[in-house]
């Protein structure tokens, strides 16, 4: 039995918001069983949109908080199901998702888009992914969830019981002259084992075959003892080619680990050891892992194989140079796996500090999703530096670039963020400004403040939409001080006798201002802005004086 059959009734906006739900569920069927070109399709993706529209016709957004088995709007129960199965609750639930949040603005397309989502089978068709990880690819303009970070981790307790036993299998004392576990490669290093008597040998084989170390393992032991054990240099290069051939294995199949702690080895054996005629013999096997080879290998590896492990992944790209830069650009441009798309976000993110100026030719690609994880990545580097290649960005044609490059502007700590800020705050697209304002709400300096009062003061702020203007002067609030209280006061003292309308929202937005900032002395104005025959004047005139007399 339903729940909310036991409960007071559903107001009415509970009620519009619960026939959207139901209509996600009625959708989300009939998208399973149709294409996009049948008439059932067609009809199902017009009842959807008319559900949303009806449902805006009270609100400006649909805010749907997430329980495991329930979904509430506004603490009312719109959806509830105890069952596992087919339970649209549970399924967003499992993956962290916390709130989904739908604007007024919602287009058909956000809104196909979306079912589309919902309809996969993350579980069989894509376990690699989940519905955090597809939405944050979207990047949709009108839809916004938020996610509890703690489910991100793709880490199951008994994965977490799993590298324990690993990482006590790799430091038994037995077996540490020959490997060093290194789930943190630049902690602890492998010693490097020194050539074994026969005893040694069969002891260390039958710890081996104990601990069930894989035969790429084994065979690598064996290499490095006999390369140790090698009187002559054309044997010792002929083992070194073997271990370059293990090594290509390895990545071939997807083995960083493997990988990793092969060349992990040979960088701790040529600290240590003095090679006198086999100087530089290691050479090949680091241009090797450098060469359009082996990186069209890895390329391959990041779209086809599902087990990667991203601490091992990342441990090997640290032995990669800045030359690998462009080849790691071109697999981002390609890369169909969003796990492996995040993977070379984070080799890149690595390597490209090496080269901040080869890394920024990425922002020059013909595909906006490369340009964009482009600007992310030299966020994540956080270079000064790069501000000169990302300024550029805020003038690419797709909104959703300029946007990560605002964003992205807004975090460096350079003397020219705040000049691309304002510049950006002429962008053409609404939500592009509002990043840019925002951002420079977060810098929280005298010049931050005033690039806003200027920017609320120009002659074509008075005809942006009421909820921009809002967004403007909320973030204007975050400054509490006279010169801000004096502006607001201002602000809503003016009348005009042109654009009384307009002039009215902002008004509005200054009563609203006001209210955050909770400044008494404006009490008399807001009571006279409340009787105001403007209605977004009114209620917000009448939202700051509750707050200001609570």
């Amino acid at each position: 039995m339903d729940k909310q059959s036991e409960k007071e009734p559903l107001s009415e906006e509970a009620r519009l918001a619960e026939d959207v739900v139901q209509g996600i569920l009625k959708t989300r069927k009939l998208f399973i069983l149709y294409p996009p070109n049948n008439p059932v399709y067609i009809n199902a993706s017009d009842a959807m949109v008319d559900k949303f529209r009806k449902f805006f016709e009270k609100n400006d957004r649909l805010s749907l908080k997430i329980l495991q088995n329930e979904i509430l709007f506004n603490n009312e129960q719109v959806y509830h199901n105890p069952e596992k199965s087919d339970n649209l609750a549970l399924f967003f639930f499992k993956d962290g998702l916390k709130e989904l949040t739908f604007l007024s603005s919602i287009t058909r397309k956000e809104i196909e888009e979306f079912i589309r989502i919902i309809i996969t089978d993350f579980e069989h068709d894509a376990p690699d992914d989940d519905i955090v990880t597809i939405l944050w690819e979207k990047d949709f303009e009108h839809i916004t969830y938020y996610a509890d970070e703690n489910f991100l981790i793709d880490v199951s307790e008994e994965e977490k019981a799993s590298e324990n036993i690993k990482e006590k299998i790799y430091l038994d004392d037995s077996l540490k002259k020959a490997y060093r576990d290194s789930l943190e490669a630049e902690a602890v290093q492998p010693d490097i084992p020194v050539p074994l008597n026969p005893e040694d040998i069969q002891y260390l084989s039958g710890s081996m075959e104990e601990q069930h170390l894989s035969k790429t393992d084994k065979f690598t032991v064996i290499l490095f003892e006999l390369l140790y054990s090698a009187a002559d240099l054309s044997t010792f290069k002929e083992i070194v080619r073997h271990i370059e051939a293990a090594l290509k294995y390895c990545v071939s199949t997807g083995d960083f680990r493997s990988a990793s702690h092969i060349l992990n080895v040979i960088k701790e054996d040529t600290k240590k050891r003095v090679y006198e005629d086999k100087k530089n013999i290691f050479d090949p096997i680091f241009t090797a892992i450098n060469s359009s080879a082996m990186l069209e290998e890895v390329g391959k590896v990041l779209d086809n194989v599902t087990t990667i492990e991203e601490g091992w992944f990342i441990a090997y790209i640290k032995h990669l140079n800045e030359s690998t830069i462009p080849y790691f650009i071109n697999i981002m441009a390609e890369v169909q796996s969003l796990k492996g798309r995040r993977l070379v976000i984070e080799a890149l993110a690595i390597i490209g500090q090496l080269n901040i100026k080869t890394l920024a030719e990425g922002l020059k690609s013909s595909k906006w999703h490369v340009v964009k994880d482009t600007i992310h990545i030299l966020g994540k580097i956080g270079d000064s530096a790069s501000i000169e290649y990302l300024a550029k960005s805020l003038s690419h044609p797709d909104e959703r670039v300029r946007k990560e490059a605002v964003i992205t502007i807004g975090n460096l700590k350079s003397p020219e963020t705040l000049l691309f800020l304002t510049k950006a705050l002429k962008d053409r697209s609404h939500s592009v400004r509002i990043t840019a304002a925002r951002a420079i709400g977060h810098i929280k300096t005298r010049e931050a403040k005033k690039a806003l009062i200027n920017e609320l003061t120009a002659k074509d702020f008075l005809s942006k939409d009421l909820d921009e203007k809002k967004e403007y002067f909320g973030i204007i609030a975050l400054w509490p001080d006279t010169e801000v209280k004096e502006f607001l006061i201002r602000t809503l003292k003016r009348r005009r006798f042109w654009k009384t309308t307009k002039n009215n929202e902002t008004r509005a937005c200054a009563a609203y201002a006001l209210g955050i900032l909770r400044d008494k002395d404006a009490l008399p104005l807001l009571q006279k802005a409340s009787r105001s025959g403007n209605k977004a004047l009114r209620e917000n005139s009448l939202t700051a004086i509750n707050k200001l007399t609570a």
